[in-house]
């Protein structure tokens, strides 16, 4: 990524697949990637010359996981539901399968 006003890398990702799509949010802090083999990546750009983007990246979910107990994560345990399910918190599960398994609840495979 390059900002615009003077040219400067600030900062370089590499794709684990074959870019298909790239949009960024609405508010210009994040980008989302679309790949051929259908994963899906977000990334906040954090300009270190963006004003407040130090208190931004401090409020993201995955920079304070630490104290964070079930419902105090931002659209996680806090009533955000997806297909009628409530949103599983991975701190809620000590083993990763168990969230997986919650998880797909919420995101049911594919039919075949």
């Amino acid at each position: 990524a390059f900002r615009r006003k003077d040219g400067k890398m600030i900062a370089n990702f590499r794709v684990q697949a074959d870019l298909k799509g790239m949009e960024t949010t609405s508010d210009g802090r994040s980008v989302v990637l679309g790949m051929g083999d259908g994963s899906m990546t977000t990334l906040t750009i954090a300009d270190p010359e963006k004003e407040g983007i130090g208190d931004y990246l401090k409020s993201l979910p995955s920079r304070n996981p630490k104290g964070c107990a079930s419902g105090a994560i931002p659209g996680i345990g806090t009533g955000y539901r997806q297909n009628g399910v409530e949103y599983p918190s991975p701190y809620d599960y000590s083993i990763y399968t168990d969230y997986l398994k919650a998880l797909q609840q919420c995101i049911p495979p594919p039919p075949e």
